[in-house]
C-alpha cells in the first residue's frame, strides 16, 4: 500500500520501520507531521517526538529530562523530518524512493503532530462521544475524518476493515470491545482545541467506513 486511497494514519504509519531505496534502515516512524489544514506532510523521527507519546505526566517529564541532558544542543527538541514525497510504499514497513544519505534533517514544518490529536476527547450534542483513536486519510494525504472510540491509538489493529484479518477469535474480541467505535467526518468537526479536546456538530458517531 502506498500513500494513496484511504488508510488510518496511526495504524499504518506509526512505529513502522523506514527503509531507503537501497533496503537500508533509516529510522522508525515516531510521529506524523500534519499541516495547519490537516494534510499529512511527512514523517517525524527521534526522541523529540517519541517521548511525548508516552502519555500522561510521564512523557513530558522524560522529554524535559532528555533535553536537559545536553543543553548545549539547541536543536535537541527538534525532530528529524522526512517529507511525504519521499515515501514510495507503505506495507509492513515504510519504503522510501531515495537513499538515506543526507535524508534525515532536523526540521518540523508548521502545523501539528498526529500524536497531539490522538487521545483527545470528542464531544458532540453536549455529551462525550469518546476519544480520537485514529484519523482516516483519503487521497493519500488529506485527513477525511476521525475514528472515535474508547480504546487507544491503533487499538483496532485493522480488525474494523477485514473480518478475515488474523485469528477469528482475536478479531471477534477486538470488534466486541470496540463495538461503540464510530466515525466523525471532517466536515462535522467544529473545532480542535489542541491539547484539550474536539468539538463536533453531531450528537452520535456514524458507521466506520471501509478503507480502500
Amino acid at each position: 500500500m502506498g500513500l494513496r486511497g484511504s488508510y488510518d494514519a496511526a495504524l499504518h504509519l506509526l512505529d513502522r520501520q523506514i527503509v531507503d531505496s537501497d533496503d537500508l534502515m533509516v529510522a522508525k516512524v515516531d510521529d506524523v507531521a500534519l499541516s495547519p489544514d490537516l494534510e499529512i506532510v511527512g514523517l517525524l523521527c527521534g526522541p523529540a517526538v517519541l517521548l511525548p507519546r508516552l502519555g500522561g505526566r510521564l512523557g513530558p517529564k522524560v522529554k524535559d529530562f532528555w533535553e536537559r541532558m545536553a543543553p548545549e544542543q539547541a536543536d535537541r527538541s527538534t525532530p528529524c523530518f522526512i517529507p511525504v514525497d519521499a515515501i514510495a510504499e507503505v506495507g509492513s514497513e515504510v519504503r522510501l524512493n531515495r537513499v538515506r544519505q543526507h535524508l534525515l534533517v532536523r526540521h518540523e514544518p508548521p502545523g501539528h503532530r498526529l500524536g497531539d490529536l490522538l487521545g483527545l476527547p470528542v464531544r458532540g450534542g453536549g455529551r462525550s462521544l469518546g476519544r480520537v483513536i485514529d484519523v482516516r486519510v483519503r487521497e493519500g494525504r488529506r485527513v477525511d475524518g476521525l475514528v472515535v472510540g474508547r480504546g487507544g491509538p491503533g487499538s483496532l489493529l485493522g480488525y474494523d476493515r477485514r473480518r478475515d484479518q488474523g485469528p477469528w477469535l482475536v478479531g471477534a474480541v477486538v470488534r466486541w470491545r470496540h463495538r461503540h467505535t464510530g466515525y466523525v467526518g471532517r466536515a462535522d468537526v467544529l473545532s480542535i482545541d489542541w491539547g484539550h479536546g474536539v468539538e463536533v456538530s453531531v450528537a452520535g458517531l456514524g458507521d466506520l467506513p471501509p478503507t480502500t
